[in-house]
């Protein structure tokens, strides 16, 4: 299993929520930082499907 941590790092959150509070500080509008969150929720569950995906694909030590 993946750690949260490590989902955080390959997706770099720091860096999308940074851009998009740039745009909602430069044209005041604010569903930008709702997209982004649900971008972050989506990659991150399409991700944990995958990953679990091939994690039980490749278990070769478990009967």
């Amino acid at each position: 299993m993946v750690k949260d941590t490590a989902f955080a790092r390959a997706v770099a959150v720091t860096e999308i929520i940074l851009a998009a509070e740039k745009i909602v500080a430069t044209h005041a509008i604010i569903y930008v930082l709702f997209y982004t969150g649900l971008f972050y929720l989506a990659f991150n569950g399409l991700l944990s499907l995958l990953l679990n995906f091939f994690e039980k694909k490749f278990s070769y030590y478990e009967g």
